[in-house]
C-alpha cells in the first residue's frame, strides 16, 4: 500500500555539501521500496568521472537540446546556475500525482515554483561547516579557489511556507548515508499510512548501524 498522496522531498543545501552522494546511497538502500522514485536532473554538463563514482547521476544535455526542451514545455521546473541549465523532467508530475515520493536535488531558489508545479514539498535541507565544504569543494576539482570562495560566500534563504527539515552531513559517510536513509523513511512514515511490510522494513533500516547496503530495504522491487 502506497502514500494516499504524492510528495516531493527536494534535497536542497550548498555546493559540496555532499547532497549527490547522499541521495544515491538512499537510492540504493531504498531501492527494494516502491514509494520512493529517486530523481535524475538533466543538466547541461558533459558527463565526467565523478559521474559514475559517487557525483551526480544527472542525465547530460546539449544545451541547444535543452533549451528547445525547456520551449515546448518538457520540464516541471528549471533553472541556470553556475554556467549551467537545470531540469526536473515533467514526467514527475504524475508520478507525485500516482501517490509516489519522488526525491530530488532542487535548487533552492525553486523550492515555491516546485511546491506550485509538483504538488506537496518538503525540503530537506543538507548542511556542513564552511571548512568542510570548502574541503570537498576542492578535493572536486571542478573550479578554482576563487569560484570556490564565492560559492562559499553564497547565502540563499529558504522560503517561508514551505516545510524544512535540516540534516547536517559532518559525519563519515558510511554513518551520513545511514543516517540520511532513515531520514526519508521516517518523513514518509510520518506523512502517509504505510503497509506492515513497509514498517517491518523501516524497523529494520533504523536498527541498522552500518551501511546502509548491508539491510534490505522495505517494499516491493521497483
Amino acid at each position: 500500500m502506497g502514500p494516499r498522496r504524492g510528495l516531493l522531498l527536494a534535497i536542497v543545501g550548498a555546493s559540496g555539501v555532499g547532497k549527490d552522494t547522499l541521495i544515491e546511497h538512499a537510492a540504493r538502500g531504498l531501492r527494494r521500496d516502491a514509494r520512493f522514485l529517486f530523481a535524475r536532473r538533466v543538466v547541461t554538463r558533459p558527463r565526467t568521472p565523478d559521474s559514475d563514482s559517487g557525483g551526480e547521476q544527472y542525465l547530460p544535455m546539449d544545451p541547444d537540446v535543452f533549451e528547445a526542451l525547456r520551449k515546448t514545455g518538457a520540464f516541471a521546473l528549471s533553472w541556470d546556475a553556475h554556467g549551467l541549465r537545470y531540469g526536473i523532467p515533467l514526467a514527475l508530475r504524475s508520478v507525485i500525482a500516482g501517490g509516489r515520493v519522488v526525491v530530488a536535488n532542487l535548487s533552492r531558489t525553486k523550492l515555491i515554483e516546485a511546491s506550485r508545479a509538483l504538488g506537496p514539498t518538503i525540503a530537506i535541507d543538507v548542511t556542513a561547516p564552511k571548512a568542510v565544504l570548502r574541503e570537498r569543494l576542492l578535493a572536486r576539482g571542478r573550479e578554482d579557489a576563487d569560484a570556490i570562495e564565492q560559492r562559499l560566500a553564497r547565502q540563499v534563504s529558504l522560503p517561508a511556507g514551505i516545510r524544512r527539515i535540516e540534516f547536517s552531513n559532518d559525519v563519515p559517510l558510511n554513518m551520513a548515508a545511514a543516517k540520511f536513509a532513515k531520514l526519508l523513511l521516517r518523513v514518509v512514515e510520518a506523512e502517509y499510512e504505510a503497509s506492515d511490510q513497509h514498517q517491518l522494513g523501516a524497523r529494520r533500516l533504523f536498527d541498522a548501524e552500518g551501511e546502509i547496503d548491508h539491510v534490505e530495504a522495505a517494499g516491493v522491487e521497483g
